[in-house]
Formats: C-alpha cells, sequence, structure tokens
C-alpha cells in the first residue's frame, strides 16, 4: 500500500495512489450517482472529470463506500472531503473504461 508521504513526494502518480481505496462498491455507487453514459461522455470530454460539477461529487462523496480503513492507515493526518472526491473519480474512470 501506498502512504500520503509517497504520494506528495511524487514517488506514486494520482492514479496508482487513489485507485487502492476503490472497491466494487464505490464503482457501483458512483454509476448509480451519475449513470454509465455520462461520465463515460464526460471522461471522452475531460480525463480529471471536472465538466461534472463539484457539487454531485460533494453530495456524492458524504455517502460514498470505500476503503477508509486503509485510507487512514496511508493518510494519517485524516480523510478529507478533497480525499473522497478523488477516490469517487478514480472509481469513474474505472467503472467506464473496464
Amino acid at each position: 500500500m501506498y502512504n500520503r508521504k509517497q504520494y506528495v513526494a511524487q514517488k506514486v502518480d494520482h492514479e496508482t495512489y487513489y485507485s487502492q481505496f476503490v472497491t466494487h462498491q464505490t464503482r457501483a455507487a458512483v454509476i448509480r450517482a451519475f449513470g454509465r453514459n455520462r461520465l463515460a461522455q464526460a471522461l471522452a470530454e475531460d480525463k480529471h472529470l471536472n465538466n461534472v460539477p463539484l457539487r454531485g461529487w460533494d453530495k456524492l462523496a458524504r455517502t460514498l463506500p470505500f476503503n477508509r480503513a486503509a485510507l487512514s492507515k496511508a493518510n494519517t493526518d485524516g480523510v478529507s472531503l478533497s480525499d473522497v472526491v478523488c477516490i469517487a473519480k478514480e472509481a469513474a474512470r474505472q467503472a467506464v473504461t473496464s
């Protein structure tokens, strides 16, 4: 498992770091929230999914299932909303591209 210090030091990339917290349930929740077609179109236009309004990601983050224990272990500073949004976006990429 990669930790936050490795990520900040750029020893591991964004996708690799956040993908380790995505579960099958995470991918399913993102698809339920936004729809596979909408996410596929958004991803085709912007690889960062910034064309999906942030308020939607923030709302989803409140109830998003993910590997919280692993994130807490990797990031001893705590879990932030931005961490969960990054996990959700990574789950969306995985769900659309797999």
